[in-house]
């Protein structure tokens, strides 16, 4: 009765009614808006009363459960629609561009998810939780909270009893109208992708489609209630994984974030710079930007105490250093060699007339290799494979993971070579954690390819680049065996460290680590 004048609230002197945005469902986003205060007073009253859930519980976004659920669930929808209709994938779907028509794709995506929580509070946290209470038993009660919702609904019974099945399962192991919220949500997109809705001007499957396709999404989501009640019983750490997961997850999202913010913030700087130096290219500029984004947000998180320390991160590792970056300098040469013996030494080496005159783009040139190995060790290396390891809960994983978005930065085609080098790299990471490390090894790497196969700033000492061609997955090879070589002599000094460092066995204390006293 209070709210009663929606129009007069909606549209009032000066102000912009959603009566107007041209969507023919404003009816029914008044409704649920409705519907959506009423439930929530309705909840405070019995949270106060102390006959209800708790508003802490109710209102904790629970994303370890959400994001798991809601990707089975597009997965069930859209693999459904694949089972019915192996062509769908190619068929037109188009969503309706919120650019052309704002105010009505924001009525629609408002509705929607109204409509989803004004469900969820009267469905779960009113009508499921207060059967609990009255029969005792939480299974009893989901059972008729969701026989109870299908009988309401004039059609769609059966979609309505499976869906609220699987909603009432998670409510019972989240007690979060927001996880089940972000579930329902998904669930009626999912839906209007198949069969149209509000939001797309045309969907995946015609009425025929998807009235075949009804049977298995009803299975689907059956199926995907049993899992997550049987996941949550017999697996007591997979919810803590899962939840360290999604927090990790969004952790990387907010790194990333932070990092192209920071590059907005700073970004008029370098037309000053480049109008007041000349050999400041724009390649330069770039990888000089990519080196103070990754390097603010890498310092943040080690603040933050959630990736390397800087202290260790710029630890020289003489030793691993310049062992590694010898030993990968000669092998552009040596791919060479094995793979056309007689294209060696064809060219000569010398800089080009521009480069060998002027000492300024000479200089250029230097800064642009190291500033840009730098560049790429910061961000691949020293941003993302510890993020990618605390993700997947494995070094490994993290290091593999970093060598293919290294490989997916540099230029389609040289791939042979490109991921066995970003893989020597990410492991040499893994084990001495020093950025200065992979750094040398990565202008090592650089500088020996491009002597080798030559540039536009120097002529090739061996061959040109197109000759350089049939030693590509030589060079990769040779690149995997460095990889394996310094992988076995890092462990065999390790344990040479660790057998320095035991004692006598007669003086051996059981129960000791020897590891425990290496620095």
């Amino acid at each position: 009765m209070l709210l009663g004048k929606w129009a007069a609230l909606f549209g009032g002197a000066g102000g912009w009614s959603i009566f107007e945005s041209g969507f023919d469902g404003d009816h029914q986003f008044t409704l649920n808006l409705k519907m959506t205060l009423m439930g929530l007073a309705l909840l405070g009253a019995m949270t106060w009363w102390n006959i209800g859930p708790r508003w802490l519980s109710l209102i904790r976004p629970a994303v370890a459960m959400g994001l798991p659920v809601a990707t089975a669930i597009l997965l069930i929808a859209f693999g459904s629609a694949f089972a019915v209709n192996p062509d769908v994938l190619h068929s037109e779907f188009r969503p309706i561009n919120p650019f052309e028509q704002p105010q009505s794709w924001l009525v629609a995506m408002a509705t929607l998810l109204l409509g989803a929580l004004q469900q969820e509070i009267w469905g779960r946290a009113l009508l499921q939780s207060t059967l609990q209470r009255m029969l005792g038993n939480r299974w009893v009660a989901l059972f008729a909270a969701a026989l109870m919702l299908s009988l309401a609904q004039g059609s769609n019974r059966p979609a309505t009893f499976c869906s609220a099945i699987l909603f009432g399962v998670v409510f019972i192991r989240t007690r979060s109208v927001i996880c089940t919220t972000l579930i329902h949500a998904t669930l009626d997109l999912s839906v209007a992708c198949l069969q149209g809705g509000p939001l797309i001007a045309s969907s995946l499957l015609d009425p025929a489609g998807f009235r075949a396709a009804k049977p298995l999404l009803f299975i689907g989501f059956l199926l995907l209630a049993l899992a997550v009640e049987l996941w949550c019983r017999r697996n007591s750490r997979g919810p803590d994984r899962v939840k360290t997961f999604a927090k990790n997850l969004l952790l990387i999202v907010a790194a990333l974030t932070f990092c192209l913010l920071f590059g907005k913030l700073v970004w008029p700087v370098w037309p000053a710079l480049a109008q007041k130096y000349a050999w400041l290219s724009p390649y330069l500029r770039t990888r000089a930007e990519l080196v103070l984004q990754a390097g603010v947000t890498v310092a943040v998180l080690a603040w933050l105490h959630r990736g390397p320390p800087l202290r260790t991160l710029f630890a020289p590792r003489p030793a691993a250093a310049l062992g590694v970056s010898l030993a990968a300098a000669t092998l552009p040469a040596l791919a060479e060699a094995i793979a056309a013996p007689g294209e060696s030494w064809a060219a000569h080496f010398a800089l080009p007339a521009p480069y060998a005159a002027d000492p300024g783009l000479l200089t250029g040139v230097v800064l642009t290799i190291v500033v840009g190995a730098f560049a790429e060790e910061m961000f691949c290396r020293a941003l993302l494979q510890p993020l990618l390891s605390r993700l997947f809960f494995s070094q490994w994983v993290g290091a593999v993971a970093g060598a293919l978005l290294f490989t997916s930065m540099h230029t389609i085609g040289n791939e042979a070579f490109i991921f066995p080098g970003g893989l020597l790299l990410s492991i040499v990471f893994m084990r001495t954690q020093s950025i200065v490390c992979t750094t040398l090894l990565h202008v090592a790497l650089n500088v020996s390819l491009t002597l080798t196969r030559g540039t536009t700033f120097m002529e090739s000492a061996y061959m040109s680049t197109e000759a350089f061609d049939p030693a590509r997955p030589v060079y990769g090879v040779l690149l995997v065996a460095l990889t394996i070589a310094f992988e076995w002599c890092w462990r065999r000094s390790e344990r040479a460290r660790t057998g320095r460092l035991a004692p006598p066995p007669n003086e051996r204390i059981p129960g000791f680590d020897p590891a425990s006293l290496s620095p």
